[in-house]
């Protein structure tokens, strides 16, 4: 049994309930719908409604921001926030951008300036803010180990590993994109960064499958140089976006052949990759291989630093390359 909705029959009723507004940056945002976003991933951090906490006779001891009821998730949200305002005020201390924390070092404090921060700071530092959180979410299991089943080799149980421990920040960045696409936000959130908002299809099919395969800690130097690259794309420095990626690609190289970064172009390390079968060999991968160096050399001399430029990248040029280079580590992993 099939049943339609009114919006599935109605196309304009479709764009009315659900308007494309075009990419829009975090910036196009107005209070209420920084508000609304906030709304949707509360659960991740805290509800901002202050509760009163009273002693036995009623009397309004204090106010406090509510974290749930399980403690074990309470207790991690609330270090989650703590730490990430503590980084903001260490890091950016000439702003001061958490003036409540830096007054009274608290969880109540740093609740106040990361509600604040999230719905009326600049995009720059939202989306810091943001990513901070991300990271503390990631690095709550960074050395935590799980339990290796009994004959279990050494790569799967590496691979479980992996993903065990991106499970919680894989969960949070697949809400944030979900609701970040309803508001039409140019960017989503990736195991390395923050990255541009691409075609749907371009970014499940490409995107999304060689990020989470980089993000094993053997491409930590690759997965550097692609999160410059993708901070030089929101910044709109397409000349310096094009030069980190295709270092992102000579360093992934120099690590498939020698585990470690090094010495070597990217024409001599695809030749000894193809001949030691590291990378794909077929006919497909040789041809497109020797194309995409040639256009990525071609672009990095005309267009990338530090190399005098004919011209300044364009933003056209940068996702070109950006795409080529998810294409290549894709086919390749």
């Amino acid at each position: 049994m099939t049943f339609k909705l009114w919006s599935q029959l109605n196309p304009k009723a479709h764009k009315e309930l659900k308007p494309d507004f075009g990419l829009r940056k975090w910036a196009d945002l107005n209070h209420n719908e920084k508000y609304s976003i906030w709304k949707h991933l509360e659960h991740y951090f805290f509800d901002k409604d202050i509760k009163k906490k009273s002693d036995f006779m009623g009397h309004v001891e204090g106010y406090y921001y509510y974290f749930g009821s399980n403690s074990t998730e309470k207790e991690l949200k609330e270090k989650r926030i703590y730490y990430t305002i503590m980084r903001i005020n260490e890091m950016y201390k000439a702003n001061n951008y958490t003036p409540t924390f830096l007054e009274k070092n608290s969880i109540n404090s740093s609740c106040t300036d990361f509600y604040n921060l999230f719905t009326t700071g600049s995009e720059n530092i939202a989306l810091e803010l943001i990513s901070i959180y991300a990271d503390m979410i990631l690095y709550e299991r960074k050395d935590e180990k799980i339990h290796k089943k009994e004959g279990e080799p050494d790569e799967e149980y590496d691979e479980r590993l992996n993903e065990w421990r991106w499970e919680k920040f894989d969960a949070f960045a697949n809400r944030l994109n979900e609701i970040f696409n309803h508001f039409c936000l140019n960017i989503q959130l990736s195991r390395s960064s923050f990255v541009p908002k691409q075609e749907e299809k371009i970014e499940e099919d490409i995107y999304r499958p060689a990020l989470k395969k980089l993000s094993h800690k053997k491409w930590k130097d690759v997965n550097r140089d692609l999160s410059d690259a993708f901070e030089d794309f929101r910044k709109k420095d397409f000349s310096g976006s094009i030069t980190h990626v295709i270092s992102s690609i000579q360093a992934f190289l120099q690590i498939s052949l020698n585990s470690k970064t090094g010495k070597g172009s990217i024409s001599s390390l695809l030749k000894e990759a193809k001949k030691k079968r590291i990378i794909p060999d077929d006919d497909f991968s040789s041809i497109f291989f020797e194309e995409i160096e040639s256009y990525m050399a071609r672009t990095r001399q005309e267009k990338g630093d530090p190399h005098p430029k004919k011209e300044y990248a364009s933003e056209k040029n940068a996702r070109l390359i950006l795409n080529l280079a998810m294409i290549f580590f894709e086919h390749c992993l």
